[in-house]
C-alpha cells in the first residue's frame, strides 16, 4: 500500500498542497518562473529571511521570484511594485539577494 502524502515522487517528504499552504503560511521565497537558467547555487538562511542565488544566465533567461521585501541584482536595488518581480539578469554570472 502507498502512503498517500508521498507517493507522488521518489523522495517527496510533502504533499504538493500541503507544501504551498506551508509556504503561504511562513511567506518565504518562490521561484514563480525558470527559463534556461543556470543556477549555480542557491540558498534560503530561514533566521535572516535571505534568498541568495548565483546564476549564469543568457539572452533568453527568465527567472521571476514571489515579491520580497527588498532585493539587489549585481549588487544593484531592483524596485518591487507586483506580487512577482522579474529580475534584470545579465548575460553570464549573476548575484542575486532578496529579503523576505
Amino acid at each position: 500500500k502507498r502512503k498517500f502524502w508521498t507517493s507522488d515522487w521518489p523522495g517527496m517528504t510533502a504533499a504538493y498542497p500541503l507544501s504551498l499552504a506551508m509556504w503561504r503560511k511562513t511567506s518565504g521565497p518562490m521561484v514563480t518562473v525558470c527559463h534556461e537558467a543556470n543556477v549555480k547555487e542557491m540558498m534560503f538562511e530561514t533566521e535572516a529571511r535571505r534568498l541568495t542565488m548565483t546564476v549564469e544566465a543568457t539572452e533568453r533567461t527568465e527567472i521571476e521570484l514571489s515579491a520580497p521585501k527588498s532585493l539587489k541584482v549585481n549588487g544593484k536595488h531592483v524596485g518591487v511594485l507586483e506580487e512577482t518581480v522579474r529580475l534584470p539578469l545579465k548575460k553570464g554570472d549573476n548575484q542575486v539577494e532578496a529579503l523576505y
